[in-house]
């Protein structure tokens, strides 16, 4: 009898280990980047589309694909500068200006490896570009850990190395792939008067007054300001709820009341090489140190410290608050880190030395404090009624919480979506009618794991506000379980490989649930119940 037990057990096992490559394999095929990079560098069997894709804002990945598509490229970006040499500079560091719609221009900036991978398709002799300017393309290693202690690195399951992925800030990349851009501010849309299913222009107000681009192709970059789902409301779009949902009933969010802040000091060479940072930690962009609590009650608070471009160090600490404290210098940063909880092993003395020691050049301090607004998810995928040639790729649709370090793939999913939706186009002419609704259907596909996991984990969060409908009981199964496959990856290689290819961007989402982890997650649990 025992052994039919065991049998019929083992039996199951192997039965969900089946269908765990099943659902894997088609995932993978489906609904990740990995089957499409290989066609960013591939030519369009027919030639290219006629007229011009006009880009409302930063979207320089979408500017480039667009540009494999369209006889006629424009950027319309609303910071003149950006348009002149300042903005394409080698070294981003030494930049006057800076950015005054990005936000986080000027902080804690990370790209998974999905980001990597394809700038390097997309961009002939992007590596040899990023070095001269100061990146780094290295092995994929932010620090990652369980309230301070370190998870494994899955060298057994990377034999030949960690993925490779870019480090640098949203500064240095920005700059790093720039193309030519017209300096003015997109203000609205005309509506094609022969056919009202289509947009014919973009608005553009620049310093020598208001002018109007033919358009092809409409794309909303504008960010979290989302300006196209406002320009198609005043035009009248969505305001039928015939075959989908009308444009008021897209918007969702949440907010998780996130609040951090970035401090950035230039470093002397003499003390940058003084510093006690390990290894070759000072040598070149990287991470150096991450830790966020094991307490969501006090709102999952965090430290991180990186090597920048440049001579630059950064330090990053916020939390998920009603009222987090403010940081305003060197000491305020020290006694944060100082207040952190970890879970076995202490922050090392050498990050508190090495803040000690970057007090030397603190007048070289640059402060950057952000609330981080509410994220929020536009349906397009579900609308009844948008333009057949308007698309919205990048925060301008969805945006999530940036302590995930998402968002930079999420944007080139989108990006690397309008590529295969533009291969199927065959007419050189125009684009078909049913355009946007096969491109926002395929992003969808690509990017809402994106906001159905990051949503979960910011309801363990109490301050967090739902979406309106929604408790923040919702998915505490799924916070548990992730909580202790991250107390497993401390010790343990599979959970080390789960995790690590969770953050950097690489394998599925389903490699958390592979039925080996989960029995030894389960057996974590019964064993030691209160840890």
């Amino acid at each position: 009898m025992l052994i039919t037990f065991v049998l019929f057990l083992l039996g199951i096992y192997l039965f969900l280990v089946a269908l765990w490559h099943i659902l894997t394999r088609h995932h993978l095929a489906f609904k990740s980047n990995a089957l499409d990079f290989e066609f960013l560098r591939t030519p369009r069997c027919d030639r290219k589309i006629d007229g011009t894709a006009v880009i409302c804002g930063e979207g320089l990945f979408t500017a480039k694909i667009c540009d494999l598509h369209f006889r006629r490229v424009v950027i319309v970006e609303p910071e003149a500068w950006l348009a002149t040499d300042a903005g394409r500079g080698l070294h981003s560091w030494e930049q006057v200006h800076t950015r005054t719609r990005v936000a986080q221009y000027k902080s804690l900036h990370g790209n998974q490896e999905t980001v990597s991978t394809g700038l390097l398709k997309l961009f002939p002799g992007f590596e040899a570009e990023a070095k001269n300017s100061g990146l780094s393309i290295s092995e994929g290693d932010v620090k990652a850990s369980f309230a301070g202690t370190r998870f494994k690195l899955p060298y057994n399951y990377y034999p030949k190395g960690l993925p490779q992925t870019l480090y640098g800030g949203r500064q240095a990349l920005e700059t790093l792939i720039r193309q030519a851009t017209l300096a003015g501010l997109v203000t609205g849309l005309v509506r094609d008067p022969q056919d009202p299913s289509r947009v014919s222009e973009v608005i553009v107000r620049t310093d020598n007054g208001t002018i109007n681009l033919d358009a092809t192709l409409a794309v909303d970059c504008t960010g979290v300001t989302r300006a196209g789902f406002k320009w198609l409301d005043r035009l009248g779009y969505g305001q039928t709820a015939y075959g989908g949902l009308p444009l008021k009933d897209l918007k969702i969010s949440l907010d998780q009341k996130l609040q951090y802040t970035t401090m950035i000091v230039t470093l002397t060479p003499d003390l940058l090489k003084q510093l006690p940072i390990p290894g070759d930690g000072a040598t070149r962009p990287q991470a150096l140190f991450n830790c966020l609590e094991d307490i969501p009650s006090q709102g999952r608070r965090f430290f991180v410290m990186w090597k920048q471009e440049g001579n630059d160090l950064l330090f990053f600490g916020g939390q998920s608050n009603d009222s987090p404290p403010r940081l305003r210098c060197l000491d305020d940063m020290l006694q944060w880190v100082r207040s952190l909880t970890t879970f076995r092993d202490p922050v090392p003395d050498w990050v508190y030395d090495t803040l000690e020691m970057c007090k030397k050049v603190e007048n070289t301090l640059h402060i950057s404090q952000i609330r981080v607004p509410g994220t929020a998810h536009i349906r397009y995928h579900l609308a009844a009624d948008i333009p057949s040639n308007f698309i919205a790729i990048g925060d301008s649709v969805m945006s999530v919480n940036p302590t995930f370090a998402q968002g930079s793939s999420k944007a080139f999913m989108g990006a690397v979506a309008l590529n295969n939706t533009l291969r199927k186009v065959k007419t050189a002419k125009q684009l078909p009618d049913n355009f946007s609704k096969q491109f926002f259907a395929q992003q969808h596909t690509k990017i809402d794991g994106y906001w159905q996991q990051t949503r979960l984990m910011d309801y363990g969060i109490p301050s967090t506000i739902p979406i309106p409908g929604e408790s923040l009981s919702s998915g505490a199964w799924f916070r548990a379980y992730i909580r202790r496959l991250q107390l497993l990856a401390t010790t343990d290689d599979h959970a080390a490989l789960a995790m690590y290819n969770g953050i950097f961007g690489v394998g599925t989402p389903l490699d958390p649930l592979h039925p080996a982890l989960v029995v030894k997650v389960l057996w974590g649990m019964l064993k030691n119940p209160s840890l």
